[in-house]
């Protein structure tokens, strides 16, 4: 079992929280989240955020945690039940669908740039052309 898996294991206990519950909130099998927990599946990045959300750690805590620590996990924040923990994977569904549509807003907005430019180019070039019939 990697370091990591046990870590997000042992906070997982503490919060009280099933296999099944983090499965349901991340929106993955029992199975699949069972493997990041026994070290079979190393998550992505996207992955660890979203645990890390749901668990109401950092991303840094699932990799330093210590048994030593859970005395200091009493202050954050214990999702008591399903509705909570679905609001947490919703707040960070809704913010990676807020990333998304940002990359996307930006990447039209480079597009419409790149347009411009060469509608500009375009004008001058109809200008040029203009002028040279009128003489």
């Amino acid at each position: 079992m990697s370091q990591l898996g046990t870590n997000i294991r042992k906070i997982r206990e503490f919060r009280d929280l099933t296999i099944q519950n983090m499965a349901n909130a991340l929106e993955m099998s029992p199975t699949t989240y069972g493997k990041i927990e026994s070290g079979e599946k190393d998550p992505k990045q996207g992955e660890l955020e979203k645990i890390a959300a749901v668990l109401g750690a950092t991303v840094a805590e699932l990799h330093t945690f210590h048994t030593k620590n859970i005395i200091n996990y009493t202050d954050l924040h214990r999702p008591e039940n399903e509705q909570s923990l679905a609001a947490s994977a919703t707040q960070y569904a809704q913010k990676e669908a807020d990333d998304r549509y940002v990359a996307a807003l930006r990447a039209e907005n480079a597009q419409l740039k790149l347009e411009i430019v060469a509608l500009r180019e375009e004008l001058v070039q109809l200008n040029h052309l203009l002028t040279t019939q009128r003489r």
